[in-house]
């Protein structure tokens, strides 16, 4: 049984869950995260809830465990919100959100490459979103990719998992995106592009899981960043 983000109130079952599924979903959507409270806050669920479909929330740690190693129920897999791609909808649909972000990856790809060179050290990849609808950017993982909580567990029972880098995603429809591509063709060496970098890393870690890597160096962009507003 786990929380769900159609019933906040009672803790729902994996049947309960397969007879509200929506004509046509073949998987069982879930999220596990840090804490009840990020997990039912995550940018993450933005598009299933605008699109009416159901998200199984968990915050345990032993969830993750049993859930990447979970069979299918009555033939749904269970598949996490915050791995690979997110394709909802009826194929038309999917094939039409999947045009409209290869047309903006096109348009905007000089600078997601300018902000993963900038990111390389944390990040794996910066890629449009197809998942968020009003935060401007989130961390998702590659889709066989364990997750940082998951690779923590694994250290703690002796284990030497090695460090896998996630992906930041960008909101296409964020008013941020299209000011951060003015100043990149403006200026492809600004230095504000990696202030601004490492500022949305750090949006992402927080909507993430509440933590900051180094709270101290965000600090200091962030400081670095009022300093030019002012000054402007």
């Amino acid at each position: 049984m786990a929380a769900s983000t159609a019933s906040e109130s009672e803790p729902t079952t994996l049947e309960q869950y397969a007879s509200r599924m929506k004509e046509g979903q073949e998987s069982i959507y879930f999220l596990a995260g840090a804490s009840k409270e990020a997990v039912a806050k995550s940018p993450l669920l933005e598009a299933f809830t605008q699109k009416g479909y159901e998200v199984l929330l968990f915050s345990d740690p032993i969830d993750e465990l049993w859930l990447d190693r979970a069979p299918k129920y009555k033939g749904k897999a269970l598949v996490s919100i915050g791995r690979g791609e997110v394709k909802l909808g009826s194929e038309e649909e999917q094939k039409k959100a999947a045009e409209q972000l290869a047309e903006k990856q096109k348009e905007y790809g000089d600078l997601l490459t300018c902000l993963r060179v900038r990111l390389q050290e944390e990040i794996k990849e910066v890629r449009l979103s197809g998942r968020l609808t009003s935060s401007p950017v989130c961390l998702v993982g590659d889709e066989h990719d364990s997750s940082p909580r998951m690779q923590r567990l694994m250290e703690q029972l002796g284990q030497k998992p090695g460090k896998v880098k996630r992906i930041l995603e960008l909101n296409p429809g964020h008013t941020l995106v299209p000011k951060l591509q003015a100043i990149f063709k403006e200026n492809q060496g600004d230095p504000r592009l990696k202030l601004y970098a490492e500022l949305l890393l750090g949006q992402a870690h927080l909507a993430d899981s509440g933590q900051l890597p180094d709270p101290a160096a965000f600090s200091k962009v962030l400081a670095a960043l009022m300093a030019r507003a002012v000054g402007s």
